[in-house]
Parts: structure tokens; sequence; C-alpha cells
């Protein structure tokens, strides 16, 4: 795709200017070209539109400006957002919740905990700004005496940006009151907890938020832990940094944090939103809970070293950076269902052959198949837990598997299901140590994969789809289904697997040629055109692996025999099995 970056040019001077090195997703994959356009708030309407006769793909946003910033921001978004093009990053909506606005509905819902405003030490912070900016030691009030102080002093830097947003300088004559002091909307007055600073960045996965591993401040020489707090000067220390936080030291805290920032993301309302990071500061051991302090609607991603957020990216996120971009691409996309009308007319191809396509699979594929399965079996054990098959067809794996685990599949159920039942259920056998589920696009060999009685349930729709709505499985297998996705939706669905799969995963990988594709175009069924995901697959998946996972068996085999073309079809088997119960947990 060719993406266009829409980037907040400074153009007066600005506190975290110099901490705001340039978002350049290029750094970080070779399958998308970027342009970057360096937005003035004072002519972003005229440079969007200037952009947009570019033709670009996809376009990525980082304006981040406040209305009280020199900065391309929220109204630029505003703008940008009434086109109607394909974007992912910052939204209006998001840009304008303050602190107070998220402090509120959390409070309202009773998640996440957040501090309350009564009780003294209280912490003046601005309601807007990121970073810290306006954070010093004169934030700490510990009597109301310094609370008016540390009004008067913020008021004073807030001064500048008021002028530039038209806000006012007093308080309205419905401010909240904190010790008798009307509190300005753009001002945070709460009660200051005392604790260890954690950040854990959320990623929508199609419309699923997934926390992944936290982050755990390293402070620098001289800052004292459950003391001191974080200001401007000592974020931007150069000694200041991150570090994953391992879950085997800590199980509790490590799966606490995830469900808090859940919490924050669905109490800030970023469902839609692509991302964020939560900031959430957790008390010495017995003085309290882990209490969300921020949700920033974008993670600092992208950058150069020290990396920040982009460390969780590059060693827990499936795929890392590569992987990212697509899902933030692929997510967005699912949410438009702009391929609505290519998956009907595929499934609509499977539906009317399947009545004989068991016929046609058995000349044409389904002995690679079975041999394909025997070897996975030597290293897979999916004669225990739960397995799920994308692509599911008519059930040949279902019923091979039950074979080969020496099971006998109960009697097809000879009631077949309506055409809006979703997902179709059938039979289960309670004898069987194992079930098998699959998802399916087409209705009719959804029905026909049914009726085998080999599968405990079909999921009808698309993989991509069907995906992040889902709980975990065992063991996650896939056949000659993940050909149709586009780059973007595969690595969104390879993503998705492997944050499923519990034990293991196996990927079948078709190596269609240029010849095949051509033949498919010339017979009039370019609908039926799809990719080879091969290269992709090795680059973003197995170089490196993904933490906690290992390829335990890759090999190269005859898969299918198109039955139109004539024409042999190799797939490249990827085996991944856990290489421990906690490593590498999202």
């Amino acid at each position: 795709m060719r993406i266009c970056v829409f980037q907040s040019a400074f153009t007066k001077s600005h506190q975290i200017e110099e901490h705001s090195p340039c978002q350049d997703p290029s750094k970080f994959t070779d399958q998308h070209s970027f342009d970057h356009i360096w937005v003035h708030k004072g002519t972003a309407k005229e440079q969007i539109d200037k952009a947009v006769t570019g033709g670009y793909d996809f376009y990525f946003n980082f304006m981040w400006g406040q209305h009280e910033d020199e900065l391309a921001g929220i109204d630029a978004c505003k703008y940008l957002e009434s086109l109607g093009l394909p974007s992912v990053g910052l939204r209006s909506k998001v840009l304008e919740r303050s602190k107070n606005d998220f402090y509120l509905d959390a409070r309202r819902l009773g998640y996440p905990r957040v501090p309350g405003t009564s009780n003294y030490p209280l912490f003046v912070k601005p309601a807007t700004s990121c970073g810290s900016q306006f954070v010093s030691t004169k934030s700490l009030c510990r009597n109301r005496e310094e609370l008016i102080e540390s009004l008067s002093t913020l008021s004073e830097a807030l001064a500048p940006g008021r002028a530039v947003a038209g806000i006012p300088t007093e308080a309205s004559s419905t401010a909240p009151l904190v010790d008798g002091i009307p509190i300005p909307d753009d001002i945070v007055v709460q009660e200051y907890v005392s604790g260890w600073d954690y950040t854990v960045v959320i990623v929508e996965v199609g419309n699923c938020p997934v926390a992944l591993t936290p982050e755990r401040y390293i402070y620098p020489a001289g800052f004292t832990p459950y003391e001191d707090f974080l200001t401007f000067e000592v974020k931007f220390h150069p000694d200041t940094r991150s570090e994953l936080l391992k879950y085997e030291e800590d199980p509790a805290l490590f799966t606490k944090l995830q469900e808090v920032a859940l919490q924050a993301f669905h109490a800030n309302r970023m469902a839609g939103q692509s991302w964020c990071s939560v900031d959430i500061r957790v008390p010495r051991p017995g003085y309290g809970e882990p209490t969300v302090l921020e949700v920033n609607p974008m993670p600092a991603v992208f950058l150069p070293p020290p990396h920040w957020e982009d460390r969780v990216f590059r060693e827990c996120f499936p795929g890392g950076h590569r992987a990212l971009i697509n899902t933030l691409i692929a997510s967005h996309m699912l949410s438009l269902r702009s391929d609505k009308p290519a998956q009907a007319r595929v499934a609509d191809v499977y539906s009317a052959l399947s009545n004989e396509y068991d016929e046609q699979y058995e000349r044409c594929a389904l002995k690679n198949l079975i041999n394909i399965l025997r070897r996975v079996s030597k290293r897979v054990d999916f004669s225990q837990g739960t397995t799920l098959e994308l692509g599911s067809g008519t059930g040949s794996f279902g019923r091979s598997l039950v074979q080969l685990m020496q099971h006998t599949p109960p009697e097809p159920d000879s009631d077949s299901p309506s055409e809006t039942q979703a997902p179709l259920i059938s039979s289960s056998n309670p004898s069987r140590s194992f079930s098998i589920s699959g998802i399916e696009l087409s209705q009719g060999m959804a029905e026909k994969c049914q009726q085998t009685g080999a599968y405990d349930k079909i999921y009808h729709g698309a993989v991509q789809a069907i995906l992040p709505t889902i709980e975990p499985f065992d063991h996650v297998f896939s056949f000659s289904v993940l050909y149709f996705l586009s780059p973007e939706d595969f690595s969104m669905t390879v993503v998705r697997c492997f944050q499923l799969a519990r034990k293991s995963l196996v990927l079948c990988i078709d190596e269609t040629t240029d010849e095949y594709i051509q033949k498919l175009i010339d017979i009039g069924a370019s609908h039926m055109v799809g990719y080879n995901h091969l290269a992709d697959m090795e680059k973003s998946f197995c170089n490196p692996v993904p933490a906690g996972w290992k390829l335990s068996d890759k090999f190269r085999r005859l898969g299918w025999t198109s039955p139109k073309l004539g024409i042999e079809v190799y797939v490249t088997v990827f085996c991944f099995e856990r290489s421990s119960e906690t490593e590498g947990r999202a």
C-alpha cells in the first residue's frame, strides 16, 4: 500500500518538541511505502486536501495537538475524519476527552480504580497535556495553602494556551469544589497515589482489545520509588526507561495490570480507536490497589531509541511492528466491511460446490491432508483439549482427525440448520477427550461440515472476522484457506491465532504460482485469485518466532491439485508449539 502519514508540525516553541521525534512506520516494515506530510495548524485543511489528491491507499494520523497548542490536532483530525478516508491513528473525539472526562466515567461505571478528590495529599496537573507537562514538585499539595499556590502556579503556566484556545482563566460557576476551591475544567485535582509507575499498551485486533505485556518504569539515580513522582524532568531524564514485566515474577500483578488496563480502555470509550496506552500506579505491597492515572490515546510507537512502547511490540506482539502495521490496517478495514462483496462471491462458489465437493477433494487433496496431519500429530497431541480449524470446508480435517485418533464420529445429524443459525452446532460426543470447532465462510459448506458429526461447533463467517470474537483453543490448524486473505488480513489472522492458541498452531501456506493465478484470470475466475504468503510468513513470524513459541517443524508437501486447472499447488507447513506456560503472554 501507499500510505500517507500526517504529522503535527511545530511552528512555535513547545515544551514537548525536544522529546517528540518523528513517528516513522517505514523504519519497521518493507511491505508498504510511506509519505510524511507535516501539517500546520493554520493550513491543515489545505494541506490535507492536497495530500488526498495523491491517491493514497491508506492514511496514518499522528496529529496530536490540543485546542490550546499551536499544533495541528483536534480540528485537523475532525476534518480528516469528515472525508471518510481509511485511516488509523488519533481520533478527534478521543483527543478532546480530558483526564477529568475519563475519571468521571470511571467513577460512574465503578471501574477502573482512579484517584479520589477528597483527602490530602492532593495532586494538581493539567487535564489535557501529555508527557507530564507542567508537573513539578509544587504539584503535590499537603494542605489548602499548598493547593492554592499550586493552582495559581499551574494557571499561570496554562495562560498562553488558554488564550490560544479561548478558555476562560477562571473556574465556571458550576465547577467542582475541592476543599471549597472551584477547580477549572482544564485542571485535575485528585488524591495523590504513591507507588511505582507501569504502562500497559492495548491494541485492537479486529474488534477485540488485547492488553500486551505490562511495562515498568526504571527511574534514574536519585529517584526514590514510592516517595518521588514523575515530573517532566524525571520522565524525560536520559536514564529513565522501561522494562517488560515478566509473568513468572509476579503472575497476579501481571494479570491484574492487564485487567485494569482493559477496564480503562472501555471506560475511556476507546472501542474502535485502534490502540492506547494506560498509565497505572501500583502502591507499595499492602498499601492499596493499582490505580489508573491516565489513558493515552496512542502508544509512543514507531520511534527511534530508547523506543519506549516500541519494545513491547518488538518483543511481545506476534510478528512485531511489521505485523502490527498490517493488523492496524486490517482491523480498520474490517470495521468498514469493505470486503463483504468479495467474500460473498467466494462463499457462493463453494456453496454451489458443496454437494460434490467431497468427491473432488478426495481426488485432489485428501491424501495430502492426511499425510500432513500424520506428520504433525507426531508432535502435536490433538487427542487432548480443543482444536479450532480455519476454513473447515465440508469437514475433511475433522473426519480425518477423528479417524487418526481412532475414534468413530457420531451419526450425522439429519436436521439441516436454518440459514440464519450462527454458529451452527452439531451434537458432541461426550466420550471424546478432544473437541473440534471450525470456521467456514460458505453456508453450504458449513452445513455439510456440521452433518459429519466430527465438529462440536461451526462458526459461519470469514476467519478474520470470527477470530477476534472467540475464546482461546488448545490447538489451531489451517489448511489452504489463508490463501484468500489479503496481506493485511493474513497478518492480523496469524497474530490472532498466536494469541488464541494455548498449545500449538499449525499453518499450511499455499505456494500458488504466477501461472496458477494467470490461468484463473484467463478462465474468468479472478474472484478466486489469492496470495502466496510464504515470504511474509517467514519474515514476520519465523524471524524471530513470537515470544513464548518455538517452530518445532517446518516442511514442504504437495497440498492439492486444482480440479479445474490441473495445476499442483505445494504448501509449506509451519508447526509452532508453546515453549513454556508463562512466556510470551500478550
